[in-house]
């Protein structure tokens, strides 16, 4: 998926969730199903790209973010979420993955 994939997911969540209060949700349900759902996709999205950043998605779905900022580039030596070898403490260099079925 491209970036533009990503904005316009976020942008879906950020303002089609929002429309459940118009159809009778309260501002606190449609948050906590914004952010359910958002975590879902999230997920899924980090597992199909070890890049993605999902916290910097989270924070652009909650509004927290501009639609079009880009998250912090990481360093080579920064630890990736889900990356066995940097659970393991495993040094640096090496490439980031998943362990099979996780």
């Amino acid at each position: 998926m491209s970036r533009q994939d990503y904005i316009r997911l976020a942008e879906a969540l950020r303002y089609g969730l929002g429309s459940l209060q118009a159809d009778g949700f309260t501002r606190a349900e449609s948050a906590k199903a914004q952010e359910h759902f958002a975590a879902h996709i999230a997920e899924a999205l980090a597992a199909d790209n070890p890049r993605f950043n999902r916290e910097h998605f989270l924070d652009v779905v909650r509004g927290e973010k501009d639609l079009n900022s880009r998250p912090l580039k990481r360093r080579p030596s920064d630890p990736v979420d889900g990356c066995w070898r940097c659970e393991e403490g495993i040094s640096f260099p090496h490439t980031h993955g998943r362990k099979a079925g996780a």
